[in-house]
Order: C-alpha cells, then sequence, then structure tokens
C-alpha cells in the first residue's frame, strides 16, 4: 500500500496546478471601493451601496447580487461618463483566465423618451489605459414598465488568449448617460488564473514514470511463493 500511496503522489505532482484571483474586493463586501478607482465627468460616480435605491437619485435597483454591497452610478445630470477601474498583473504563466460579474443597466427614462445613452460597458485597457478590448456591452436596457428595475446578467469568459504573461491590464467597467438617467450596477467581480506548478515532463520522463507503474502495480499485486515446511 505504500508503494501505490508513493505512485499516486507522483501521478498528483504531474497534474497539479494552481488558481489565482487576480482581482481585489471584486464582491464590494469591504463595503468600500478598495482596489477599485472611481472616475467621472460629472456630478455622479460609481459608489459602493446596499440596500434596493441608489444613492444620489434613489432609483430603484435589486440591491446586490451577492452578499450586502454592490457598486453602482448614479448622478442627477444624465449627461456624463463614470468608470470604475482595477489594475491587475498576469502570473508569469497562466493555462486560462476566466472572467465574471454580474451586471445591471437601468435606463430611468429611456422607454419613455428614447435612448438615454450608451448605458453600460466592460472594456480591457493597457497599463496606460488604452483600449485593447470591449468584453462586454455597451448595454442601454430600458427598464419596462419605468421604474421596475432589471435584473442582473451574469458573465463568465475565458479571455487568455487576450492577455500576455507578467503584464499589467485595466479592466474597466463604465456607464455613459447623455439625455437621461443610466445606472449600472456591478458585483461580484472575479478574475482567475489557472497557474501550473509543475513542469509538463518530457516525452522520456512520461515514459521511464509507465514503466515504474506497472512496475509497482506488479510488485503490489503478484501473489508470495508458498513455502514448504
Amino acid at each position: 500500500m505504500r508503494i501505490l500511496a508513493s505512485f499516486a503522489i507522483l501521478l498528483f505532482a504531474f497534474a497539479s496546478a494552481r488558481a489565482d484571483q487576480l482581482i481585489t474586493n471584486g464582491g464590494f463586501e469591504t463595503g468600500t471601493l478598495t482596489g477599485w478607482t472611481a472616475t467621472s465627468n460629472g456630478d455622479g460616480n460609481f459608489t459602493v451601496n446596499s440596500g434596493v435605491t441608489t444613492p444620489l437619485t434613489f432609483s430603484n435597483t435589486v440591491g446586490a447580487n451577492s452578499g450586502t454591497f454592490y457598486a453602482v452610478s448614479d448622478d442627477f445630470s444624465g449627461s456624463q461618463t463614470q468608470t470604475l477601474t482595477q489594475s491587475f498583473t498576469t502570473p508569469t504563466s497562466f493555462t486560462s483566465a476566466v472572467l465574471s460579474f454580474a451586471m445591471f443597466v437601468n435606463d430611468i427614462e429611456g422607454s419613455a423618451f428614447g435612448s438615454s445613452g450608451a448605458g453600460g460597458e466592460v472594456s480591457l485597457l493597457n497599463s496606460g489605459g488604452a483600449l485593447l478590448a470591449v468584453l462586454n456591452g455597451p448595454f442601454d436596457t430600458f427598464e419596462n414598465p419605468m421604474g421596475a428595475p432589471n435584473p442582473y446578467v451574469l458573465f463568465s469568459e475565458d479571455i487568455a488568449s487576450m492577455l500576455s504573461a507578467n503584464t499589467t491590464y485595466k479592466l474597466q467597467f463604465s456607464s455613459t448617460d447623455s439625455t437621461g438617467l443610466i445606472n449600472v450596477g456591478v458585483d461580484d467581480v472575479s478574475l482567475v488564473t489557472a497557474v501550473s506548478t509543475s513542469p509538463v515532463p518530457e516525452p522520456a520522463t512520461l515514459s521511464l514514470s509507465a514503466i515504474g507503474g506497472l512496475l509497482v502495480f506488479w510488485l503490489a499485486y503478484r501473489k508470495p511463493k508458498t513455502v514448504q515446511a
């Protein structure tokens, strides 16, 4: 049995991997924007919120997707862009990078007066802030009927093909309105990379391991010879 256990550990070592979370405070459960940077060119901004109304205009929302807190955009003038951004750095090697988040877009006046603006968008930027890819959106989702908040839409995608190893990027959520109020809610943001913790064995090593495995099983299960008295 000890021989079998040793062989199992050997096989596990070749297949082991580590998952790294690259986003800080993705659920906003600190009750703050720790890890995030909020910017705006108007009188509103993204803020951390609890409950089911926005902090400035008291517009209805569905609240947090999970836990107590979420981030939401809000403003009075209805003519501005607000952004919520976090930098992250990829590991030196990874096999996947799964981005997931929950987001809602409430166009408060759109169903009555036409589109209120571009709405909500999720983007991948380089470390200098230049756009690399639009990952989701833009979405301008009318409340129908007015005052009935939209539910979260869940997003999950492997974006490893867009990323290079050991490189800093920015993940950005934006809320843009022009003629009327739009609220964008964000929660449960996650970016998990799978990192191999063991080097890929060479073919010769694999062959030796296979031979060794067969020998181990033969030694473990062979019948002992009967000793005559």
